[in-house]
């Protein structure tokens, strides 16, 4: 508990790292990360855009953080089971969550983040930015859906209405 409370004490005396980030030093630094990841940096950046329009405090509905809104639960499952195991889960969940208020590493975790999608989705990069929104379940549904599809050929064409031939002058 001692450790938490320096840890939390530390946390309010230092100065909130996006104090310094004027928008165009953001851009920038989505652009360096997304090619440090190898992720299109239009993407990484369209997400900044359109999850929390490039604000680094935001705070999204179901506890989704900072720039790019990733939830600390997503970022704990990166880091991987043994980080911190020092940490009650808790614990490790705040940290994480004062982690993703600096723009730079919730940068560096959501270019991670994407790329982990567009390997699972095979290169896709719509569907790993939808992934990266709704999580890589929609990946699995939407090959399951491939798959179904069967030798229906492009797709959509299976849904296409059959034409009756009795109907027809032929």
């Amino acid at each position: 508990m001692k450790r938490l409370f320096l840890i939390m004490l530390s946390w309010a005396l230092i100065t909130p790292a996006y104090a310094n980030w004027s928008r165009a030093s953001l851009e920038r630094h989505a652009e360096a990360t997304a090619r440090r990841h190898e992720v299109p940096a239009e993407a990484l950046k369209a997400i900044c855009e359109r999850e929390s329009s490039w604000n680094p405090k935001a705070l999204g509905q179901a506890g989704e953080i900072g720039l790019c809104q990733l939830r600390p639960q997503t970022v704990a499952l990166m880091k991987g089971p043994n980080w911190r195991r020092d940490l009650s889960d808790q614990d490790r969940i705040k940290l994480i969550q004062r982690e993703l208020y600096d723009p730079a590493k919730n940068l560096e975790w959501a270019a991670k983040y994407l790329r982990w999608m567009m390997r699972e989705a095979k290169g896709d990069i719509t569907l790993a930015i939808a992934a990266y929104n709704a999580g890589p379940g929609v990946i699995r549904y939407v090959n399951r859906v491939k798959d179904s599809m069967g030798d229906y050929g492009e797709p959509g064409a299976m849904f296409l209405p059959a034409v009756d031939r009795s109907m027809t002058s032929e």
